[in-house]
Formats: structure tokens, sequence, C-alpha cells
């Protein structure tokens, strides 16, 4: 009988809403839909409460305080509603989640030249090689600030949050390689 009830738990469980679900499968849900999610955390505390989690199918942001103690590398499940912010897809609040620890392994960028932003790879962890700014000084400090960078024909706005150790700093002169989350802000694509 134990087993018949066991049976039974999981098919009401998987009817409401909530079975695990791959983030390429929960990205194609609706807005307000229930998700569940299980990926690797390619971010930590510099970006607050929200958390990006991967996949091999793809990624996507959770939010939540609850989150806080989660770090860049763990392996985490998260459960939570589809919400729609400003263009960016995110688990939003997220209601519960498990960390499942240190996945023993660093998130590792996906190169890409900036033409390839956009919606594909919202979320994801991404390196674009051989960039400049388009502007020289020091980054804003002390709040969120947005500035561009480009390959020479094409730019892309890098979102510079306050909480990193980035803001206040000199802004790179000359080519660099920058590493961050590609993000979405109303119709832009962003690296975050």
């Amino acid at each position: 009988m134990k087993k018949v009830g066991t049976v039974l738990s999981l098919a009401m469980f998987s009817i409401m809403g909530h079975s695990q679900t791959t983030i390429s499968d929960a990205r194609q849900m609706g807005i307000g839909q229930t998700v569940t999610v299980h990926g690797l955390v390619t971010n930590g505390s510099e970006l607050g409460n929200m958390r990006y989690v991967k996949d091999a199918t793809g990624a996507i942001p959770a939010y939540g305080s609850s989150l806080s103690s989660v770090q860049r590398g763990d392996t985490i499940t998260a459960t939570g509603v589809l919400y729609d912010f400003s263009g960016l897809l995110e688990i939003s609040p997220t209601n519960s989640f498990t960390n499942h620890g240190n996945a023993v392994v660093n998130p590792s960028p996906l190169v890409i030249p900036i033409t390839s932003a956009g919606e594909s790879l919202e979320a994801q962890l991404v390196r674009l090689d051989n960039v400049t700014f388009t502007t020289t000084g020091t980054f804003t400090a002390g709040s969120n600030s947005t500035v561009q960078v480009t390959d020479g024909t094409n730019t892309i706005d890098v979102r510079i949050n306050s909480s990193t150790n980035i803001d206040g700093t000199a802004i790179p002169t000359g080519p660099v390689s920058i590493v961050g989350l590609m993000g979405q802000f109303n119709t832009s694509y962003q690296l975050i």
C-alpha cells in the first residue's frame, strides 16, 4: 500500500506542475507557471539574491532572499514561478531550493562574438574576446551603471553592479576579454 501511495504522490506532484524539467523546457513554459530546475550556479553574491543556474540545455536566473547562501559552483534544485523582469525571464520568486553542494567543476564561459548576444544565450555565462570599452576613466562608484564594449563594428551594453568589486575602478584601455552573464533589459541584451 505504501508503494501505491508513493506513486500517487509523485503523480500528483507532476500534475501540479512541480516536476523537474530541463532549463530549456522551463524557458518554453508560460509566465506564471511553476517550474523546478536543476543546475550549476554561475555567480555568487555579487548580484545580491539573484543566482544564475545552468544545465546542458540552457540557463535561467533564480531570484529570492533564500538563495543568499548559494555560491558560484554550487549545484541546486530550485522551484519557483516564471516571471518576466523587463525582458529577462527568471524564476521569481524562488519558493524553495536544495543546495546539493559544490560541483567541484567551476562553470566555464561560452566564448561568443557580440553578434551572438540574444535570447538563445540569455542567462548563460559568456566571454567576449578582443573587445574595447567605448569610454575611458573609471566605472561609476557606489551605484549601478552601464557602459559599452565594441569589437570595432558591434557594441553591447555591460552592466556594472555596485555590489561587485568593479565599480569605482579604472576602465581598462585597449583590447580585453570580458566574462559575464548574458542578461536582457527591455529590448537590449547586455553583459552583467
